[in-house]
């Protein structure tokens, strides 16, 4: 079974001109303590796609920066790029539920 589940802030929503398709990044904060015992947090970053009525459902009720929770599978692509092939992974959205709005 190839289930995923992420939560993390939207950027960057791109719809195609068909309105059958979006795709967008999500930024996930990760924080930890490192061997100072400082605390520390990274940005992580995954390419998320979604269709149909997933795609819609993100076009009218999700905004840049508002928190959600993915639900969706890991699929690979690849491509080249100057003479040398690029690998992406990228999360397919099944379900999109928002956890909390960006704060103006």
């Amino acid at each position: 079974m190839n289930t995923t589940f992420i939560e993390g802030n939207t950027s960057n929503l791109k719809m195609n001109e068909k309105g059958n398709f979006i795709s967008f990044s999500l930024a996930e904060n990760i924080s930890f303590k490192n061997k100072d015992d400082q605390k520390v947090t990274e940005t992580h970053w995954y390419n998320v796609i979604a269709y149909n009525g997933t795609a819609k459902f993100i076009e009218r009720n999700i905004v840049q920066g508002d928190k959600v929770l993915i639900q969706g599978r890991l699929t690979t692509s690849s491509y080249e790029k100057d003479g040398q092939k690029v690998s992406t992974v990228q999360i397919v959205a099944n379900d999109v539920r928002v956890t909390s709005r960006k704060q103006q």
